[in-house]
Order: structure tokens, then sequence, then C-alpha cells
């Protein structure tokens, strides 16, 4: 059994495990009555958020490649929509592979280079959650395992920035030591040139003009999907202060979206949902109201994202297996 079944077989039962605790001892008619009673006229402004948010993705992510490469956020949303929604329909998060494979195609420019772009945004955005969370926590009293989950993300994350900074300003001993590596194995040519092309992948982070960009775009970013968690409280009988229910917006799409990061099933079933009813809950929020809520909130952004991955597959006469294949070549190649 090769590492990507593995990795796909523990997602779907880590799946079936967040799931039974979302659903353990809930009232299923409570949450079918909660969904049947949704005020879904906020569905439209949240969805309008969510879009937003990943037009603002586009344009960070140009930030990022701005170093390399001048290209426009237009040519850069279609790619970013695609991996996203690759992530909605096949497991191991293979989106992210697939993302930095369809850069370098249409670009012209080193897988390589391509994926360390998308680790750079990928950490952006889990430093822009954890500043949120620590703000949250200015406002409200996090909960042991709000604090806990905060604290490991912390380290991981930061962890990651280092890295990135460890590679970027010892290049030279980087490249050295990976090519003593590979010489043994013929591949020294190769795996410098990779080590190269990922580290020019992650130069926006050196230039200092552009760290202020990224910081307010990642922080825009996260803003307008807080928006869209904060107009969906509004459609359920939640019954919060007007600064209590943006904390818990806040708080909702924080934990939510560092949950997820757990290995799952495609488009994080089970786990967003048991994860989004956590933090709701902690807001007095009854868990069959919480659990709708967080039904609705998937459905919408996995709808929106995926349809829209589709439609961008489709006008690029690309396939799902395709991009499937490709991008699981590119990954096993090193870019």
């Amino acid at each position: 059994m090769n590492k990507r079944c593995v990795t796909g077989l523990l997602g779907f039962l880590l799946t079936l495990i967040f799931g039974g605790l979302a659903l353990y001892r809930l009232d299923l008619r409570e949450v079918g009555s909660a969904l049947l009673e949704a005020d879904y006229l906020f569905v439209a402004p949240a969805l309008l958020a969510t879009f937003c948010g990943y037009l603002l993705r586009a344009a960070r992510w140009r930030v990022i490649i701005l170093p390399s490469k001048e290209v426009s956020a237009a040519r850069l949303f279609p790619p970013l929509i695609i991996g996203f929604a690759v992530n909605n329909l096949l497991p191991a998060r293979i989106g992210e592979l697939a993302r930095a494979y369809l850069l370098g195609e249409r670009e012209g420019i080193s897988k390589s280079l391509s994926f360390a772009t998308v680790v750079v945004e990928r950490i952006l955005d889990g430093l822009t959650l954890i500043l949120f969370l620590f703000l949250v926590s200015l406002l409200f009293a996090l909960p042991g395992w709000g604090r806990r989950m905060g604290l490991l993300s912390a380290l991981f994350f930061g962890g990651a920035l280092a890295f990135l900074f460890l590679l970027l300003y010892g290049r030279e001993q980087t490249s050295g030591v990976v090519k003593r590596l590979a010489t043994p194995f013929g591949l020294a040519d190769r795996a410098t040139q990779l080590t190269d092309s990922f580290v020019d992948g992650v130069e926006a982070l050196r230039r200092r003009h552009l760290v202020p960009s990224l910081v307010l775009l990642s922080t825009l970013v996260w803003s307008c999907e807080t928006t869209s968690y904060l107009f969906l409280t509004w459609a359920f009988p939640i019954s919060l202060s007007p600064l209590t229910r943006v904390v818990a917006a806040l708080f909702v799409m924080v934990v939510a979206n560092l949950g997820i990061l757990i290995p799952s099933s495609p488009g994080y079933i089970g786990t967003f949902h048991f994860f989004a009813l956590s933090a709701l809950a902690v807001f007095g929020v009854a868990r069959e109201t919480a659990l709708s809520y967080a039904v609705v909130s998937h459905a919408m952004q996995y709808l929106l994202v995926t349809g829209l991955g589709i439609l961008f597959l489709w006008r690029e006469n690309l396939s799902l297996l395709r991009i499937r294949s490709e991008a699981a070549t590119e990954g096993e190649k090193g870019g």
C-alpha cells in the first residue's frame, strides 16, 4: 500500500471519528428543524464575502510570486480556485500540488518555485489565524482546548516560518548540505536546482517592501472569511450581543480552519463540522443549532469553490483525472 493510499484511509478514518463526535447525543430532529427554519437570505451576503476572500487570495498570491515573475491576479484566480476545488474532490490535499502544477504550466516557471509560493501562502494563513485567535482571547476567555490549539498552531506555523527564513538567509549552506546528501545517488545537480528554485519561491518574505502588502492582504482575506461566518449567525436563532456575535464568528472561523488541518476526507467533511460546532457551543449555542450552522456554512463554501473550480477546469479543457495524475507526478519528481 503506497503512501497516498495510507493518507487517504487515515483521512477517511478521522472523518468518521470527528463526524461521529459531532453527531454524538444530538437530536437529529432538532437539527432538521433548525435547517428548515433557517433564514437563507443571509447566505447571499455570506457567499459574496467568501468570494471576495478568494479574490484577495489571488491578489496576495501575485505579491508572493512578484520577485520571480509579474503575473496578474486575474490569471492567478483560476488555478487558485482549481486547487481548492481539487482539495474538495480528491484526498491527501493534492490540490496544493495541482495549483503549483497549473501555475508552472501557465506561467512557464519551475514547479518547485510554484509549490514554494503555495507553502508561503499557507504559512501566512496560519499566522493570521493565530493573530485572530489572540484578538479573540483579549475579548473572551478561551476554553482550555482553544488555548492548546492556539499554542500548537503557533509552534507549527512559527517553526515553518523560521525554517523558510533559515533557507533564505542560509541559501549557500542549505544548497551545500543538499548537494552532499544527494551526491551518492547521482542527483546532486537536480537536488540543488530544486532547492534553489524552492528558495526563489519564498523570496517575497525577504523583500521588505512587500511584507506590508502580504500582512494587509492576509488580514483582509480572513476578515472576509469572518464576515461570511458572521452573516450566517443571523440565519439561525443565535441570541448574542453584537460584540459577542463578532467574537463568536471570529472564534468559529479560526477554530474551523485550524481544525481542518487535520487529515480528513475530501472537502473536510466531519472535521469542519466538529470544530465549527464545538467553537459555537462555547458561546452557549445549542449543539443542534451549532451543527445546522456548520452544515450550511460548509455546504455554501463547498458548492461555491467546487462549482467555480469545475467551471475553470472545463474552460481550460482539463479533467480532474489529468490534474490528479500530473500533480502527483510532479510531486513525486519534486518539481
